[in-house]
């Protein structure tokens, strides 16, 4: 800054220390017939997440791609069910004017947007939103290893998914905490990445941001259950307009 003699005074510096970014790396390796899908990730510790999936091709004999096709299976299954409901549920409020007012109000207030003066509503009810085009809807939410992770589907791969690196460490208490980030990312904010899996594909598309808005509040952790509550709020800038928007309790791995 400058003094009132018009000097340039420079302050000591400040170093933060944070952890660096968890990196995901995916190969793909064929082998005849056989084609391998590997995912890499390194954990804080310095240890080494694996998870493989191989498929044959032309072969009787059963693969961990068969397994996962079924686990996709009930997948689709699942979101028939909650089709179904939704359905349901709109049956039965068929005619009746105060709930389908209501219903358009909700619906208007939450979305996505490019302003964070218009996030400091978050619903109650559970997140929903949309993950680069994808209808979104909780099927689990987890704090491991300092991620919070949102994921839809109960497959190998999620149908839908997005993973935002705390830079927490495993005791941290998180009770009452709020983080808001507006734009840029500055050093020691969460770092976001989101993918997708839709029909066809063998492995999931990624992409990871880190300019984007978000209203995040955790409330009181509950040491019995080991579920950490909480509120979010969070539009990305890419071309799905992805967002969440709702409350979660998430399971402390």
């Amino acid at each position: 800054f400058v003094n009132q003699a018009g000097q340039a005074v420079h302050l000591d510096p400040q170093v933060l220390k944070v952890q660096p970014p968890q990196t995901l790396t995916t190969t793909v390796t064929k082998n005849g017939k056989s084609t391998t899908v590997t995912q890499t990730m390194k954990t804080a510790k310095g240890g080494t997440i694996r998870r493989e999936v191989t498929v044959n091709r032309g072969g009787s004999s059963p693969s961990k791609m068969s397994a996962l096709k079924d686990d996709n299976a009930d997948d689709d299954a699942d979101d028939e069910v909650d089709d179904k409901k939704s359905k349901g549920k709109k049956e039965k409020t068929k005619g009746s004017k105060p709930t389908e007012e209501k219903d358009s109000d909700k619906a208007s207030e939450v979305g996505w947007t490019n302003r964070i003066t218009k996030m400091k509503k978050i619903p109650d009810d559970e997140v929903t939103g949309k993950i680069d085009g994808i209808e979104f809807t909780l099927d689990k939410v987890s704090i491991t290893g300092g991620r919070l992770v949102f994921r839809k589907g109960t497959g190998f791969f999620a149908k839908a998914e997005m993973d935002i690196v705390l830079f927490t460490r495993p005791n941290d208490d998180l009770s009452g905490k709020k983080i808001v980030v507006n734009g840029n990312v500055r050093a020691g904010q969460p770092h976001v990445t989101i993918q997708t899996m839709r029909k066809g594909q063998k492995i999931p598309d990624t992409q990871a941001h880190l300019d984007y808005l978000m209203v995040l509040e955790f409330g009181d952790y509950d040491a019995e259950s080991r579920v950490q509550p909480g509120k979010i709020y969070i539009c990305l800038p890419d071309r799905g307009k992805s967002f969440l928007a709702g409350s979660f309790e998430a399971a402390i791995d």
